[in-house]
């Protein structure tokens, strides 16, 4: 008799101990839960004012493509990448590296306008910031130099000088380099035989680096022509480029050259710069 009070004496303290370590404690109130933290994204963003300006190149350009008609427009002010996105900055917020030339300072290349709006969207959701593409009427403008004294490459006129501020094509000269897959290129005069760092080179006016060749940038916009100006036949679902790569000659590096590539569709000569309102 004593040992079965003994048992249920303890089987109460046991119960009601357990009881009191579940029931919630009115003094302490309910315990909240921590908010995730935002991803620090460290990435320069260079502001304009904005203004007028004269997209595309005059009738009197020697080495003009005819879609590239004068016309005057405004621009609001934005913000604009100082360099591309990077390699170490895709696969932060993606978890993996698309690039065919591999190196963390290198741009990402081998992206298609659509996943490039997959990394926008996550990237936003991250940070709790509006990053998005630049129009292609931003973009040129902030190519060439903004409003005033603007240059027909990222950074110069002359193009005896665009190895300074651009990676870019060069003349067959030289013994060829093997780089991958049987592929090679001669020796080139800016320092790079296939992509370049971002922060590479001397920057434009505004502080602006690589607007110039390493990689084709996408722009928002749908390749659509200036009024009164002829267009290149395209698909209307086609994406501008711009800005020529390091496999393209300096005529394609002008700030006011057009490109155009189909939404789904990646090279390792096309990555992306980002924008904001």
């Amino acid at each position: 008799m004593i040992f079965r009070t003994i048992l249920s004496f303890h089987f109460l303290i046991i119960f009601t101990l357990s009881l009191d370590a579940q029931a919630p404690n009115p003094l302490r109130g309910h315990a909240r839960r921590p908010k995730p933290s935002k991803l620090v994204f460290n990435y320069p963003i260079i502001r304009l004012e904005g203004g007028d300006f004269t997209m595309g190149s005059p009738d009197t350009a020697t080495d003009r493509n005819d879609d590239e008609c004068h016309h005057n427009i405004t621009i609001a002010a934005f913000g604009i990448g100082m360099y591309e996105i990077s390699q170490d900055q895709w696969t932060e917020v993606m978890g993996y590296n698309p690039s065919h030339f591999t190196g963390v300072t290198l741009p990402v290349e081998q992206v298609s306008w659509e996943e490039v709006q997959l990394f926008i969207k996550n990237l936003n959701e991250k940070t709790g910031k509006h990053y998005r593409l630049p129009t292609e009427a931003e973009w040129e403008f902030a190519a060439g130099g903004g409003s005033k004294n603007r240059t027909k490459y990222a950074g110069t006129n002359n193009p005896l000088e665009l190895h300074k501020f651009a990676n870019f094509y060069h003349p067959k000269t030289g013994t060829p380099i093997p780089i991958v897959n049987g592929e090679f290129v001669y020796p080139p005069t800016d320092g790079y035989q296939t992509t370049a760092p971002v922060k590479n080179y001397k920057p434009n006016s505004l502080g602006i680096y690589n607007m110039s060749g390493n990689v084709w940038e996408w722009c928002q916009d749908r390749y659509l022509p200036y009024d009164g100006c002829r267009s290149h036949d395209a698909a209307l679902i086609s994406r501008v480029v711009r800005g020529g790569s390091w496999v393209n000659s300096a005529r394609m590096c002008r700030v006011a050259n057009r490109g155009l590539n189909a939404p789904e569709l990646k090279y390792d000569l096309i990555g992306f710069r980002l924008a904001e309102d």
